[in-house]
């Protein structure tokens, strides 16, 4: 069996003003794999934040679907960007989704960033 990880991002960014912009990214992802195999564990562990520790990604075959919004505020060189992210699994084995258990389909991720951009403005 051939393992392998396949996916698209595209970033799509709108200036409202000068100072206010919204980014917006919908995003796929697909896994391929044996779900019979002992050894498919190996294959990976990214995009599984808050699971246990330990070996393992999603499971073979498990599709990945997300959309990810982000506004940002800038002042000259000075900015703040809150984020806010939906991921949704499907096909994916219990005990390789997200949650604690790994039995969760579905995923919600907030942060905020500030920082300051160097060079002229």
């Amino acid at each position: 069996t051939t393992y392998y990880g396949a996916g698209a991002m595209f970033d799509l960014t709108y200036q409202f003003t000068p100072k206010w912009s919204l980014t917006v990214q919908p995003q796929f992802y697909y896994q391929n794999g044996d779900k019979h195999d002992p050894n498919q564990a190996l294959f990976g562990n990214w995009l599984q934040f808050d699971s246990p520790a330990g070996p393992g990604t999603f499971s073979p075959n498990t599709k990945m679907y997300g959309l990810q919004l982000s506004p940002t505020w800038q002042e000259k060189n000075f900015f703040i960007r809150p984020t806010a992210a939906f991921t949704h699994v499907a096909g994916f084995t219990s005990g390789t989704g997200y949650g604690f258990h790994g039995t969760k389909a579905n995923q919600i991720v907030a942060l905020v960033e500030a920082g300051f951009l160097l060079g002229k403005y």
